[in-house]
């Protein structure tokens, strides 16, 4: 179920197996010495951000993000049509709210090879822009484990606790899962302040077994009271 990605150009070639072609290399190992043919085939395929723009009063900019793609061997139910949902209820929740900053909700392709989709749209910014955003958050996998978690710039978290505490949501702070990343990692190497949610449970992920039965509603409504009360808060600073 691993599937390797290099986030950026290397001259050192590399590649990567899944566990049962590890195995059976192992048996063949076992046998005398192996020699690999391995072969390169590039496949390009097309890839879409989709953005939805909400102008508001001010000239600050909050971007909500989540990817919609998966990876091929999967349905993708939490990871990550669940963050996707949240963003289009958000869309929804915010559509005729007024607000001293633009809204701009951003559902990213090519989030599973390489955060392909953020960065090519932040690399479309002039400096000026980036320089304007005040926030962006983000929601990736946030369908499943029984609570959330929350990452990212200090600030921001602050806000989205007490919003938990006053809603008496169950929340917990945390990092990504060593060796990965998702699409507010692009942002937060310009200086953009991000925050990020997460569902507690990431094991099947990128698997087969990411199907929508052990997607659990009530974590995406959660995360969705969650982001409008930061939103909120952002407006009333």
């Amino acid at each position: 179920n691993f599937f390797g990605t290099l986030s950026t150009v290397s001259d050192i070639p590399a590649l990567s197996l899944s566990q049962d072609e590890g195995i059976h290399l192992l048996d063949l190992l076992d046998e005398g010495e192996v020699m690999l043919d391995v072969r390169l085939l590039r496949n390009p395929f097309p890839s879409r951000n989709v953005i939805a723009t909400k102008e508001g009063t001010g000239t600050r900019v909050v971007i909500i993000g989540a990817h919609f793609d998966t990876t091929p061997n999967s349905q993708g139910a939490n990871d990550n049509a669940s963050g996707t949902a949240v963003l289009l209820t958000l869309a929804r929740e915010l559509q005729d709210a007024e607000l001293p900053f633009t809204l701009r909700f951003i559902a990213f392709g090519s989030e599973e090879v390489g955060l392909l989709g953020s960065q090519n749209y932040v690399r479309s910014l002039l400096l000026g822009e980036v320089g304007s955003i005040l926030a962006m958050i983000n929601f990736d996998s946030v369908g499943s484990g029984g609570e959330l978690v929350v990452g990212g710039d200090q600030g921001l978290m602050d806000a989205i606790f007490r919003a938990a505490t006053q809603l008496e949501i169950p929340l917990f702070p945390g990092r990504e899962p060593t060796g990965t990343a998702s699409d507010h990692f692009v942002f937060r190497a310009t200086g953009v302040p991000v925050v990020f949610f997460l569902g507690r449970d990431l094991s099947r992920i990128n698997s087969p077994a990411d199907t929508i039965e052990f997607v659990e509603s009530e974590l995406l409504g959660q995360a969705a009271y969650l982001g409008l009360s930061l939103i909120q808060s952002l407006a009333e600073e």
